[in-house]
Parts: structure tokens; sequence; C-alpha cells
């Protein structure tokens, strides 16, 4: 599938509340004489962020114009947040940068990390130090990318963290020295790292605190690279078809077109990835929903602001 396949079906709605919402807002603001694609997007957007749910939950959402190269909104853009698995964003495209697609390893976690919080999906909690796969496994960082994005596998994104510690070639390297590769990329997005927090590289951590900035930038910067851009987004989940977007976005404008990663933990949901518009530009985004009772609230949600970004 050729990495620039995105498209829309837009046939039925996710939600009734979801469409309504879109569509009549966007009939009003074309009404009114703002027919140009992104003042009605801002006008749509705004109404959904309008929603009483964030009178007691936070909101972080930014959404960059890949093809103009320019963010075109933002809600609480530097409001730190808790990423769930929207971490393993930032650990992906870290190890593309530092080790590259094709850098080989076991994939392996010595223990738990820091602040774990095991409400998201464990594959196997026990692992001590021992392989994933068996004692003579050997993955890509491309094949171990395809698990920890689309099935958002804990410990196979806690192993490239691992691999990221270990580029620095000490003994005993850990949390510390993956951290130092994962500043340097935040060095390169001219990002200070001490407004963050990163405590693994799955999102598992109750001390994981970034901010929406730091991920549409993340993203923004993957886009850029052929090398990072082509294995990244092939491993993300799609809309509809597979992966934790599988059951979600169906039969909108976003099925098989949006291509994000997913974060669940108690009180907290997120997503990011990318899309394309009906204009033909491509969008990368962030949203998480922190403080929610539910996390459907949050999935509702995000995937409103997908059909909203991807709607015909």
């Amino acid at each position: 599938m050729q990495i620039y396949n995105f498209f829309g079906i837009f046939v039925a709605d996710m939600t009734k509340k979801t469409l309504i919402t879109v569509f009549f807002t966007a009939l009003t603001l074309s009404i009114c004489g703002q027919s140009d694609w992104k003042s009605q997007t801002i006008g749509i957007l705004d109404s959904l962020c309008a929603d009483p749910l964030f009178e007691t939950s936070q909101l972080g959402l930014a959404v960059w114009d890949l093809t103009d190269d320019s963010l075109i909104y933002a809600v609480g853009y530097r409001q730190r947040l808790r990423p769930a698995s929207c971490q393993k964003v930032i650990t992906a495209v870290t190890a593309l940068k530092s080790l590259g697609a094709e850098h080989r390893y076991s994939p392996y976690v010595r223990e738990a990390g820091w602040g774990w919080c095991w409400d998201d999906k464990i594959t196997n909690p026990d692992v001590d130090g021992e392989p994933l796969l068996n004692d003579t496994a050997v993955w890509t960082l491309n094949d171990v990318l395809q698990p920890m994005l689309k099935e958002s596998d804990n410990l196979m994104a806690e192993s490239v963290f691992l691999q990221l510690a270990g580029k620095s070639g000490r003994s005993g390297a850990g949390r510390k020295e993956a951290v130092a590769e994962v500043e340097r990329l935040m060095a390169d997005l001219a990002l200070n790292p001490k407004d963050y927090l990163i405590a693994d590289g799955s999102g598992l951590s109750l001390y994981d605190y970034v901010t929406v900035e730091l991920l549409v930038r993340v993203l923004r910067y993957a886009w850029q690279w052929d090398n990072i851009r082509i294995p990244f987004i092939e491993a993300l989940p799609i809309a509809g078809i597979d992966g934790t977007l599988e059951k979600r976005m169906i039969r909108t404008s976003a099925h098989g077109n949006v291509r994000a990663k997913t974060g669940t933990v108690e009180g907290v949901s997120s997503l990011a990835g990318y899309c394309r518009t009906s204009e033909g530009h491509f969008l990368c985004y962030a949203i998480i929903n922190q403080g929610i009772v539910r996390a459907r609230t949050g999935r509702d949600f995000q995937d409103s602001i997908c059909v909203a970004l991807t709607r015909k």
C-alpha cells in the first residue's frame, strides 16, 4: 500500500451527534460566507471544543497543515498532559531517527517502567530480562513497529526504548540514556526538554507528561524524512481497517483515511496521527483528553475531530 494512499468514504455517521454537529456547522458557515475549507474547519472545531465535557476535563488539541506547513488550530497547545500510548509516537520516531528502520535486535524488557499504570494493554507483564519472542528471534526495528503501533504492544515499546539507551554504549544503560536520545530529538525540534517528562517508552507511566505541541512537532518531523515517514506511517493503525482503530470511524469520511496512534489509561484518552483533507492537504494532529470518567467519551470526541478534518 502506498503511503499517500489516504482516501475518504462518507456514507453513514459514527454517531448521529457527530455528523449533525459537523454538517450543520459547516452549512451555517457556508451560508455566512465562510466557504473556504480552513475557515469552515476552524468554525467546526470551535463548535466541537465548546462541548460541556470540557467544563470538567482538560483538552489538548493541535492540527498542523503539512502541505502549507502551518499550525491551523490549537487548544491547550503547551499544556502538559499525560499522553497514554501516544507516547509511542515519540519513542518510534526517535528510534527511527537514531537507530534506523533496519536496526536488528532481540526484543526484551528487563524491568517494569517507572510509575507504570496497568490499565493499558499489556502483552506479558511478567517478563524479566527475557526475549519477547524466543532466544533466537532477531527482528528489525521496522518489524517491531508493527505490533508496537498497530496493536499498542507496550513491552515492544519498552524494548525499543532500551535500544535507544543502548546507543550510548554504556554498560547497564537504562531510562536516563534513552531519555537523552528523546531529548536530542526535542532539541532538533527547537523545543526545551525541561518542559516535558519522559518516564518510559510506552506511555504506561503515571509520570509521562508531554504537550500536543510536542506530538505534532514530532509528527511533522517524521513527515519530512522518507526514511522515517514511510515505516512509521505504514505501522500506524488505519481507521475502520486495522489495529486499535479497526472498529472506529467506520462508514465515515475518516474511514480508511485516518492513520493514527491511540492511547488509553485511566482518566486519559489520546489520538495522534495523519489524515488527508477533501482539498488534498495532508494534516497531522494530536488530541489528548484528560480527566475523563469514561474513555469512550474521549474517543467519541476524537472521532468527531477526525470526521471534521476529513469531511467531503
